[in-house]
């Protein structure tokens, strides 16, 4: 994976530079006194990155359905829950093979099949049970016969029966989800009446999600990673491909086929080598239903409630994600690519930790509890960013554009100890004429109506996209 400084980020000239960040110590001992402190996955920018996982999900995020997992049954679950698939309620993190890493669901007592054998110490579900008029369900949500492509993906119909598809695109990376059958949605409808509840909960689900253990697990759970499933998107049938699949393979245009009745019993027969394709139907018989795209909460704790309850993460053991920091495509794309490219140095790429998968609220989460830093747990629903996703790829330039639309059309509000975006209203929108000449004041002097709190989120944007300090080494002892 080749790896390069940041730039200036495509920030607005309003936001300025900020200071260092705070430093601090912890109880692991003094050698993190120079190290600034974070829980949460790190950013590492990149030219490109061949991880199927990451770039299945960066791909198909455009698609502004949610996050979309490369194998959405990639991970040991009880067998009712397969025959269930994951559903509302559902409580777990984005593992690195890109699926959700299911733990409990807080819908069913402890002793449903649904649940694992082991369960949070403090686990008892939510009162009262949840009404089926609370789901909003809606068949065929997507089309049966759908094609869904990444930005700068191509499909040519070659023959309608038996369907053969043609796909090309010029971009660096790129991913395709056909789904025969179409989808089924379900969402909760109103996700705000989970969040004391989950308040409640937080702290003990990340101490149950890092073993209940005194010093940092083998492969700790970061801060900004628990997820509540609140909508899916399911079906019993997909076929899915990608590419690339190494960072050396540069051919391009990339172009492979999709037949709907199989040739020697492959979907793709001209997939070449660089692109990664799912021949399978989600079981072995298509009976078991999949969600190949979820929606949720995305939870994080505040400093003082993850330094009391968790044995804080080294840094050299924090997860990494990486965002392209050039254009996918186009002249401008090939250029930077060109220039970038340096010698590869594969003792660095080993000693680094290992790779986490972008997802917008790693970024939002974190802005939040800067915003309010006495609050108790920040939360970021998934609906925030997903109606914002304007068909924009995932690049470090688009990813600011995303944040910043997010900032732009929300407000930043605590209720009862819990940091969150919330859409403006009608109400909230209209301004006094108190506000309106505050706001032509201040455009006259700074350029700009952003408030404070916006504006604070841009710079807290900018340091989270900068590039990384370098990643220390573990301690001895």
């Amino acid at each position: 994976m080749e790896t390069q400084p940041v730039q200036d980020l495509p920030i607005d000239d309003e936001v300025e530079q900020d200071e260092h960040q705070s430093r601090h110590s912890s109880v692991l001992g003094p050698y993190r006194q120079q190290i600034p402190f974070t829980q949460f996955p790190i950013y590492h920018p990149t030219t490109t990155s061949a991880y199927q996982p990451a770039v299945f999900a960066r791909s198909l995020m455009s698609t502004g359905h949610g996050f979309a997992p490369w194998q959405p049954g990639a991970n040991a679950r009880p067998e009712a829950h397969l025959h269930q698939g994951m559903t509302i309620g559902d409580v777990g993190f984005i593992g690195k093979n890109g699926a959700l890493q299911y733990r409990f669901n807080i819908f069913y007592p402890s002793d449903h099949p649904i649940q694992p054998v082991i369960l949070p110490r403090t686990f008892r579900p939510i009162e009262p049970p949840l009404p089926e008029w609370e789901i909003r369900t809606i068949s065929d949500q997507i089309k049966p016969g759908a094609i869904l492509t990444s930005k700068g993906v191509n499909v040519t119909t070659l023959s309608e029966d038996p369907v053969e598809l043609e796909f090309k695109s010029e971009a660096r990376e790129g991913a395709v989800l056909v789904l025969p059958e179409g989808t089924t949605r379900e969402d909760l409808v109103d996700t705000h009446k989970l969040h004391t509840y989950i308040k409640e909960h937080a702290s003990d689900w990340y101490q149950f999600l890092n073993d209940y253990s005194d010093i940092p697990t083998f492969a700790p759970v970061a801060n900004g990673t628990l997820f509540v499933v609140t909508g899916t998107d399911k079906t019993k049938v997909y076929r899915s491909a990608l590419f690339p699949t190494h960072e050396d393979e540069r051919l391009r245009p990339t172009s492979f086929k999709y037949v709907a009745k199989s040739v020697n019993g492959r979907v793709w027969p001209s997939a070449p080598s660089m692109t990664s394709a799912s021949e399978r139907l989600t079981s072995a018989k298509g009976e078991y239903p999949s969600a190949v795209f979820i929606r949720g909460l995305t939870v994080a704790l505040s400093k003082p409630l993850w330094t009391h309850g968790i044995a804080p993460i080294p840094l050299s053991s924090l997860p990494l994600y990486y965002i392209p920091s050039i254009p996918l495509s186009g002249i401008r794309s090939d250029i930077a690519a060109w220039f970038i490219r340096g010698p590869r140095n594969d003792e660095d790429e080993e000693s680094t930790p290992g790779e986490a998968i972008f997802h917008p609220a790693i970024l939002l989460l974190q802005i939040l509890l800067d915003a309010d830093p006495n609050a108790d747990v920040a939360i970021v629903d998934d609906s925030i960013w997903c109606s914002l996703m304007e068909s924009r790829s995932v690049t470090v330039g688009d990813v600011v554009k995303l944040i910043s639309s997010v900032i732009d059309t929300s407000h930043i509000q605590t209720i009862d100890g819990v940091v969150q975006f919330s859409e403006h209203t009608k109400e909230n929108k209209e301004l006094t004429h108190k506000e309106k000449f505050q706001s032509y004041i201040q455009f006259f002097f700074t350029g700009t109506t952003r408030t404070k709190t916006q504006q604070q989120a841009l710079r807290k944007l900018k340091k989270l996209l900068s590039k990384p300090d370098p990643i220390p080494p573990a301690p001895s002892s």
